[in-house]
């Protein structure tokens, strides 16, 4: 008998509630800081990892934690295959975009710190990444090391904290949480020796949905360490031996309000009164309910006064002002400067950043500000303040922000947009020495003067880049192509790389009897939309293919990153692939479709959309399709079809060649 899949563990379930949701409200997917891209992205992870042909863990998304587990396992226990093969670093390299204003672009950078009890010049700095494990410099950015390909880290890097009495002692949370739903993490690893040997102090099943999403030593007391795992704060005091939970616990009253079936609220957040050995603030994100349940599920403020005592007791703080501010989002901020202060921002249901301040540990809020920060979500959104000057208030997001008498926005010289974390420290006495060090979408940036200028520090070595997909001449070897999440189009040419277009790049075609010709997917422009784009000049110009080749995506449904692929002697021809195989006979100018799969006996699921594409190398009649995802009900549906005449001047013939569980996600000429 198949077992029953718990609803937040579903990804079919989850996929065609949110993908109705978006359905019934169509605006939103051209609307940015919508969500939907960020859907998009999480169903493109996600449907190639989900429980396969046995139908017991059919779209069950905790599979691919117990497959990861194993690999981790097998490698602790030396029993995969040599990994020291020779393999040789390409690219992309430390490049700025080849476009005004000419941004960072390496890759997406989530947790930094900054440690200043080894080197007070703030030179040590370890960066971490969403894909790519952790990264440390000791030369302020020069140069760049990874420090935990030895573990393997199979997850993000969420949180870093150094031990303030230790030297050299380092914790790191782990974790990936993809639009919070069915988050996976390995746990907490500390080093002694700064970041070069690791020990998990607090190991999780990455298949059980669970996530660590910072981690914090306490600043006064030796060994003991705090962690913010899932909706619960977890604390040890011997310095990552033993763990005990002190809010979350069920069947109390200190918990965060959890009433929705598909996803849940994580706290994200915490800080420490200054030079205070108890009082601890935590805070939460929010979200929209969607499917059955479309409320606002707030973000909450919670705070204790004894937070190092064997019984801790909390008191929640956001209820005075959630009337007035329904919040996707919290972020906490302390000074030095102000012992009794502490500041909060939320994001409302109208994308506007709130900001509240309280002058009495937190009994009350008074709301300074409202502003708007373009893309400051559930996402991103940073607060820091100025460790000696209280007036002095940064706030990230989809920019950076300061207020001294009103907002003004920071110029970020090379830095990527997208703030994803930060660390701010002082050694002078006032806000104009205030170093930032600021994690963004295309890597590191540094500011030694308060945020009037910044510094890419993305240095040598720093090789974190997620490509989705990536093409090469076969005429010429080094001409490389790559598409990159949140970076755009890469080019290679003989070595040197160039990033001449920003948006999200996913596949992309290199005409080998003409290099300088490509095509690529790309999606998040705001010149192109969700589109396939081309170029002749190796992506210094290109464009799309007009409205009438942007409506078939309109009409069908597609993959995020759709099939591509170009004919392998008529280099004119190429093929596409929403729910039906597309060709061009003429370089994009014109489109034809060449199969209805829908209007077949037994047809494809409803929504079913194709994932790869191939051409019979010895015959170019024959084409192969293949549809995502396995075959589930006890009719057999079509996954794989074959056609012997797609030269043909109507639609192709198409025969069906599935056979019985069979799980297709990748076609190879």
């Amino acid at each position: 008998m198949a077992q029953s899949v718990p609803p937040q563990f579903d990804f079919y379930q989850i996929r065609d509630t949110k993908k109705a949701y978006y359905d019934a409200n169509p605006s939103l997917k051209s609307t940015a800081g919508s969500g939907y891209k960020d859907f998009l992205r999480w169903e493109y992870f996600w449907k190639t990892r989900i429980g396969g042909a046995d139908s017991s863990t059919k779209g069950d998304m905790r599979t691919y934690g117990i497959n990861l587990e194993t690999l981790q396992n097998a490698f602790h226990k030396s029993q995969l295959v040599d990994l020291t093969s020779n393999w040789q670093f390409l690219g992309p390299k430390n490049i700025l975009n080849s476009n005004s204003p000419y941004l960072q672009c390496i890759g997406k950078v989530t947790a930094i710190f900054v440690d200043l009890l080894i080197d007070p010049s703030g030179k040590t700095i370890y960066a971490g990444t969403e894909s790519s494990g952790l990264w440390k410099t000791t030369d302020k950015g020069s140069h760049w090391k990874n420090i935990t390909d030895q573990i393997p880290l199979l997850c993000g890097i969420t949180g870093i904290s150094g031990d303030p009495f230790q030297e050299n002692a380092i914790y790191i949370s782990t974790g990936t949480n993809p639009m919070g739903l069915y988050p996976y993490s390995f746990g907490i690893y500390k080093s002694l020796d700064g970041g070069y040997s690791w020990n998990n102090v607090c190991p999780l099943a990455p298949w059980m949905g669970n996530i660590i999403t910072n981690v914090v030593c306490h600043p006064s007391i030796p060994n003991m360490v705090f962690a913010l795992f899932d909706d619960k704060i977890i604390r040890s005091k011997d310095g990552g031996v033993n763990w005990d939970t002190i809010f979350g616990k069920t069947n109390t009253p200190f918990r965060l309000t959890q009433d929705f079936i598909y996803r849940k609220k994580f706290l994200i957040d915490f800080e420490f009164k200054p030079e205070s050995l108890d009082t601890l603030y935590i805070c939460s994100n929010g979200f929209k309910g969607y499917g059955p349940d479309t409320k606002w599920h707030t973000a909450e403020l919670w705070k204790t006064l004894n937070s190092t005592s064997s019984d801790v007791t909390w008191t929640r703080l956001d209820t005075s002002f959630a009337s007035r501010m329904v919040s996707w989002r919290y972020e906490l901020a302390v000074t030095p400067a102000d012992k009794m202060s502490v500041y909060l921002i939320g994001v409302d249901t109208n994308d506007r950043q709130r900001l509240y301040k309280s002058r009495d540990n937190g009994k009350s809020f008074i709301q300074r500000n409202i502003v708007h920060i373009p893309l400051a979500d559930e996402n991103k959104l940073e607060l820091m303040v100025s460790p000696v000057d209280t007036s002095r208030l940064y706030i990230g997001g989809g920019f950076l922000y300061s207020l001294v008498d009103f907002w003004k926005k920071l110029e970020l010289g090379s830095g990527h947009y997208d703030v994803r974390c930060s660390y701010i420290y002082n050694s002078g006495s006032s806000a104009s020495s205030d170093t930032l060090v600021i994690g963004n979408d295309g890597g590191v940036s540094f500011s030694p003067a308060g945020g009037n200028f910044f510094e890419n520090i993305n240095g040598e070595g720093l090789n974190i880049t997620q490509l989705y997909g990536m093409g090469a001449a076969n005429s010429n070897s080094g001409m490389i192509s790559a598409g990159a999440l949140d970076n755009g189009i890469f080019v290679s040419t003989d070595g040197g790389w160039s990033n001449p277009l920003a948006c999200d790049g996913g596949n992309v075609v290199v005409n080998p009897s003409d290099p300088q010709k490509m095509f690529a997917n790309v999606w998040g422009s705001m010149d192109f939309g969700y589109n396939i784009i081309h170029t002749t000049d190796a992506w210094q110009t290109s464009s799309g293919f007009g409205s009438g080749f942007a409506q078939i995506f309109h009409n069908e449904p597609s993959s995020y990153n759709r099939p591509l692929l170009m004919h392998l002697y008529n280099h004119e021809t190429l093929f596409t692939g929403c729910r039906n195989v597309y060709r061009t006979i003429n370089e994009g100018d014109n489109w034809r479709r060449v199969s209805i799969f829908e209007l077949m006996n037994n047809p494809v699921d409803s929504g079913a959309i194709l994932s790869a594409i191939a051409i019979a190398p010895s015959n170019d009649s024959i084409v192969y399709a293949a549809f995502e995802g396995p075959t589930w009900s006890s009719i057999i549906r079509k996954k794989l079809y074959k056609t012997t005449n797609q030269w043909k001047d109507s639609i192709a013939d198409w025969v069906d060649l599935s056979f019985d569980n069979i799980s297709l996600g990748c076609l190879s000429n």
